[in-house]
């Protein structure tokens, strides 16, 4: 299950973008256009947050795996 927006987890995923390991071709393309945003500087964290919210949201199925690999592997790290 896809994390609401406001969860601590998605600013851990917008930090660490360079290290989030993904499968799917889609979350690959998307994630290198995030991380070239992020290091422009053209989107804040607020607003990067919500494009990748929007973008998991909508491909929430196809991506289960990616997701949850995402956001456990994060909560792992957090409690170790």
């Amino acid at each position: 299950m896809l994390p609401p927006k406001n969860d601590p987890r998605w600013t851990w995923f917008i930090d660490h973008i360079g290290e989030t390991h993904v499968t799917d071709l889609s979350a690959k393309m998307f994630l290198s256009r995030l991380k070239m945003q992020a290091g422009a500087g053209h989107a804040d964290k607020r607003e990067l947050i919500a494009m990748a919210h929007a973008f998991f949201t909508k491909h929430e199925t196809a991506l289960a795996d990616d997701i949850r690999r995402i956001f456990a592997d994060e909560a792992g790290r957090k409690n170790s």
